[in-house]
């Protein structure tokens, strides 16, 4: 049966770029679990496809992470809120990989639009926010971060 969550490998010399794309649910495991056998040692997962995700697809990545990270180096990039959430309520989600980019989520109280920008961050340095400021490409007003950034970034304090 179709999993709902798509998986696309492209290499950047001894890396491995695995992008994910679509929905994090029931069958996460088995559209993953190729990749145990064929991903090399250093991977980086981009998630920045992924639309929703589940208890199940939790569940189940986790199972997943906790096999395919005992070997490997791995590093996260440009995860959504939805991905930061998890990183930050089950710390296994995240388990020891480096995340190396999330996408902070604004509005513009004037247009009430939504944005987002990527936040590259650095694994000795908690980011610095206050750089974030984004602005609307309507309006041209500031944009207003819609996450807590202490709360947003607790995962950053355990590694």
């Amino acid at each position: 049966s179709k999993t709902p969550l798509l998986t696309s490998v492209t290499r950047e010399g001894a890396r491995e770029n695995i992008a994910l794309a679509g929905k994090m649910t029931e069958g996460t495991e088995r559209a993953l679990e190729s990749l145990l056998e064929s991903a090399g040692l250093q991977c980086s997962f981009d998630f920045d496809g992924v639309l929703q995700i589940n208890s199940c697809g939790v569940a189940e990545w986790i199972s997943f992470f906790r096999e395919f990270a005992s070997k490997r180096s791995v590093v996260f990039e440009r995860c959504p809120p939805i991905i930061v959430d998890l990183m930050n309520m089950a710390p296994a989600f995240r388990g020891a990989a480096v995340v190396k980019s999330v996408w902070i989520p604004f509005e513009c109280e004037t247009c009430r639009v939504s944005a987002k920008a990527l936040c590259e961050l650095n694994p000795s340095v908690m980011p610095d926010l206050n750089k974030l400021q984004a602005r609307c490409k309507k309006c041209n007003e500031p944009l207003t971060m819609t996450c807590d950034a202490d709360t947003y970034f607790s995962f950053a304090d355990g590694g």
